[in-house]
């Protein structure tokens, strides 16, 4: 089975020259069939100031794209072209010391070049020094030129323990977009999958040994780079034990029945911590929780939506880990699928303003109905930093405001965090940029 292939615009470049073939049957009055880009999703970038050859405890994200045309027994030439844009968690163009990183970088592959490996690392000092320790986001991958089909890609996030032969390396997509290969159209129809397993101990990685933490990415790249799409998504979470009960929290509430997370042009990217949805009903209801998940894609635009999972197990602490990645399979088009109430309660994207900001920032959202929610800001670690709210709010228009200051009553120094509102089944966040 083929996956189709989504309509990407690409940018200008000096034309290639024609294979032999395509030029025969140009000369000849035959028409030359059209060869479609590729689009595929980075669904997590993660770099960590430092290289695993002398720094302990750093990530680092490569990516590695072969040409295999005309070699061994596969046939094709012509070669291709692989172009990368990076972006940060909120969509925008990544950027270090106000230079864009990757808007793209572009990788010609041939019979001469078989292979390109792509550091993160490496884009991003290229224009000098990190600015920040960390940097998170995603990335989107247009494989296109005379033979697209010919080339392979993979990712891995490789962790340095105590030096550069003491390491942890977790795979990661890229993931193609449209159709998964699930039978499904592409033509925005809901999707469906299983997560396999989840392991969760009570516990997090930033402080505490020996834990584990799952968490899954969702990305919405419709219009951004040259995807085209537009109308945003919705992804539904549901949480089962071994037994395919609900998973309950310590307090017997459903978890998850569903998390509904909205994506569009200002959600581009939501990190999901099994860890939250469940302190977010009361904490876990022992020490371990193992089970599985269904996750709903639906919504306008389901097909630029990109599904990551991840499993951190932490040694010593929240640099030290060991990180095991794994892709949502996809269920066949057979599988019924329908899209469940819940993802309606939320209304649009939370707006951030002023963003940045220099002292406090204003969190304006809409709810379709009243419910409890809790809004608070957390670091690019995870880390709570401040509880802004926690408490009924009625249907309709609402506003929060942060002042800007941790729990402990100090200003919260320069950087990214992010705001994450909680309700009954509903989750949304956007970045805040603080600037002192």
């Amino acid at each position: 089975m083929t996956c189709s292939m989504l309509q990407v615009t690409r940018p200008r470049r000096t034309p290639r020259p024609l294979p032999a073939l395509a030029v025969a049957l140009a000369f000849a009055g035959l028409a030359v069939p059209a060869v479609e880009a590729r689009v595929m999703v980075i669904p997590h970038v993660l770099e960590r100031s430092g290289r695993v050859t002398d720094t302990q405890f750093t990530f680092d994200t490569s990516i590695f794209a072969d040409y295999v045309g005309g070699i061994g027994t596969v046939t094709g030439s012509g070669g291709a072209t692989v172009d990368l844009y990076l972006y940060d968690d909120a969509g925008n163009p990544m950027s270090n010391n106000g230079s864009v990183v990757c808007a793209p970088c572009s990788y010609p592959l041939d019979s001469a070049v078989r292979k390109a490996s792509i550091s993160i690392d490496d884009l991003i000092t290229n224009s000098g020094a990190f600015d920040t320790v960390v940097k998170t986001g995603f990335g989107i991958l247009v494989i296109g030129g005379a033979d697209p089909d010919n080339v392979a890609v993979q990712g891995f996030v490789v962790n340095s323990h105590t030096g550069p032969f003491d390491l942890s390396t977790a795979p990661m997509g890229p993931q193609p977009l449209g159709n998964r290969c699930d039978g499904a159209s592409a033509s925005g129809g809901a999707k469906a999958f299983v997560l396999p397993h989840i392991l969760e101990k009570s516990g997090r990685v930033s402080d505490t040994q020996f834990t584990f933490d799952t968490s899954i990415f969702a990305n919405y790249v419709g219009g951004i780079g040259t995807v085209i799409g537009t109308g945003g998504a919705n992804v539904d979470l549901y949480l089962y034990d071994d037994e395919g009960h609900p998973a309950l929290s310590g307090t017997g509430q459903d978890v998850c029945a569903p998390c509904s997370f909205q994506l569009n042009d200002f959600a581009r990217k939501s990190s999901i911590s099994i860890e939250n949805l469940f302190d977010a009903r009361g904490g876990m209801p022992t020490a371990e929780f193992q089970g599985f998940g269904v996750v709903v894609v639906g919504g306008a635009d389901p097909d630029n939506v990109n599904l990551q999972g991840f499993v951190v197990n932490a040694h010593t602490g929240p640099f030290d880990v060991s990180v095991f990645g794994f892709e949502p399979v996809p269920l066949s088009s057979s599988s019924a699928v329908t899209v469940p109430p819940g993802g309606e309660a939320l209304l649009g994207a939370m707006q951030v303003v002023p963003n940045p900001a220099r002292a406090g920032a204003a969190m304006s959202f809409a709810l379709a109905r009243s419910m409890d929610v809790d809004l608070a800001i957390y670091d690019v670690n995870g880390r709570k930093v401040a509880a802004v709210w926690s408490g009924r709010k009625e249907a309709g228009a609402q506003t929060l405001t942060w002042n800007g200051r941790t729990d402990e009553g100090t200003l919260a120094p320069t950087g990214v965090y992010f705001a994450r509102l909680t309700g009954e089944g509903v989750t949304m966040q956007n970045r805040v940029i603080a600037l002192r």
